[in-house]
C-alpha cells in the first residue's frame, strides 16, 4: 500500500461513514483490496487504521493522512527493533515489506506465511 492509496482509503472511509453518529467498533482499517476499508473487532488482517478520519474534512484528511500512515509504519519498525532473534527480525521485516508494498496487497496472514517460508529457507 502506498501513502496515496492510504489517503484515498481514508477519504472513502470518511464519505462512507458521513451519516453515522459514531463508531461502534475499535478497528476500522484498510482492507486486503486497494482503496477499501473493513470494520473488524481485532484487526487480524493487519490493516492500517483509518478511524481517525471519521467526521473529518477532506482538507484535514489530505493534510494528515501521510502522518498517520508513517506513524503506523514506525510502529511496525519498532516491533522489528524489539525482535529477540535474527529470524524474528527478518520475519518482521518481510511482513513490513509485504504490508507496505506498492506492487502487492497482502493481508497480515498472507504476509506472515510468506515471511515464514523465506525465514525457513534461510535458516534450515
Amino acid at each position: 500500500m502506498t501513502a496515496r492509496e492510504y489517503l484515498q482509503t481514508c477519504i472513502k472511509f470518511k464519505n462512507d461513514t458521513s451519516a453515522w453518529g459514531g463508531l461502534e467498533n475499535k478497528f476500522y482499517t484498510t482492507s486486503q483490496s486497494s482503496h477499501c476499508w473493513d470494520k473488524t473487532t481485532d484487526n487480524e488482517h493487519g490493516g492500517v487504521d483509518v478511524s481517525w478520519a471519521f467526521h473529518k474534512s477532506q482538507v484535514y484528511i489530505e493534510s494528515h493522512a501521510t502522518e498517520h500512515f508513517l506513524a503506523n509504519f514506525q510502529q511496525e519498525m519498532d516491533l522489528l527493533e524489539e525482535a529477540e532473534t535474527k529470524e524474528a527480525a527478518l520475519r518482521n521485516a518481510l511482513i513490513i515489506r509485504s504490508l507496505f508494498s506498492s506492487t502487492k496487497v497482502y493481508d497480515a496472514n498472507t504476509a506472515e506465511g510468506e515471511a515464514d517460508s523465506i525465514v525457513k529457507e534461510i535458516w534450515e
